[in-house]
């Protein structure tokens, strides 16, 4: 895990952002990291936060910049904050052209969770920052869940057995150190099958291997043993459904403190058709889910996922028992 030395947390004073302020203050404490703190002045925002226009005071957004919407100081030293203010035509540019131009480690912002129509019609500076960002991105809602360092504190690593996986394991590795917290690795099996086989009377992989839990979670432990051992406790499991909907109901049943997740950084026509995985669960998760940029590895170097050992039948449908492969 590349060391945390700059940490950039926009701000826009709504209740979300309050959230990712103190998420991103508790790390900076633990890694001796300097917080950049960025305001942007956008051509189209939303109502409800503090005016926004070419004519607003920088220095009294900068002042407000300084401290928590409560008027409580930071908490960490005057030469550790870095504040920025902005403007551009939109949030997601402002923020990543300043990562960029920064050289930062990582991204903490909020995420106002919005879903429907609401959603599609506004859109999400998250989830823009999540998909382009080329550093590791941590997202948080407005309500906090279990808070990392917090008694028996757990991070779930969800786990499709590619490379991108690997990376996102390593991090969570780090950040387990860093807050000596569990580790719990989740693997989602895809179970319906697909419309050709309904023919032969399969409409799930459980039809054709009934033990398939056993050996994935076989693949999990060794996943997880090839990846190097640490000293943080770590449990597994193996769960039948959608990967993003059972890897958010993991997360609350087992008071996840953070989901580590790799993206595969798709974008344009590729990630219209394939989706996002990880996109879905900063959407859905109850509690923060840290985004790691996954490096491009070619096609034929990538690591396959595990092949139930059964007859050539079986094998062809190893692709329903993946995960559902992050964007």
């Amino acid at each position: 895990m590349k060391a945390i030395n700059r940490i950039l947390v926009p701000r826009d004073f709504s209740p979300c952002s309050e959230t990712a302020l103190r998420t991103a203050v508790r790390l900076a404490e633990r890694t001796g990291a300097t917080l950049h703190l960025l305001f942007a002045h956008v051509l189209h925002d939303e109502a409800g936060g503090p005016p926004i226009s070419s004519a607003a005071h920088d220095q009294n957004i900068r002042t407000q910049l300084h401290r928590f919407a409560s008027g409580e100081p930071l908490g960490i030293e005057e030469e550790r904050v870095v504040v920025h203010v902005v403007r551009d035509l939109a949030a997601p540019p402002a923020i990543l052209h300043y990562a960029e131009a920064n050289e930062i480690d990582l991204i903490v912002l909020g995420t106002h969770g919005r879903r429907g129509v609401r959603r599609l019609l506004l859109g999400s500076v998250a989830e823009e920052v999540v998909q382009l960002a080329q550093c590791p991105v941590l997202t948080t809602h407005a309500q906090e869940a279990p808070a990392l360092g917090d008694e028996d504190t757990s991070i779930l690593v969800p786990v499709d057995f590619s490379v991108h996986a690997q990376e996102a394991l390593q991090q969570a590795k780090a950040m387990a150190a860093l807050y000596d917290a569990r580790l719990d690795l989740l693997h989602v099996i895809e179970e319906r099958m697909q419309p050709a086989f309904y023919n032969a009377g399969a409409v799930s992989v459980y039809d054709l291997v009934p033990n398939l839990d056993e050996e994935v979670l076989d693949q999990l432990k060794r996943f997880y043993e090839e990846s190097g051992a640490t000293g943080a406790p770590v449990r597994f499991r193996v769960v039948p459904g959608r990967a993003a909907n059972e890897i958010a109901r993991y997360a609350e049943e087992a008071g996840s403190a953070l989901i580590v997740l790799s993206t595969h950084g798709l974008t344009g026509i590729e990630h219209l058709l394939i989706g996002s995985i990880s996109e879905k669960v900063v959407r859905l998760a109850p509690c923060p889910v840290l985004t790691v940029k996954a490096k491009q590895t070619p096609y034929e170097q990538r690591t396959p996922a595990p092949r139930p050992k059964k007859d050539a039948t079986v094998r062809s449908v190893d692709s329903a028992t993946q995960i559902g492969i992050p964007a």
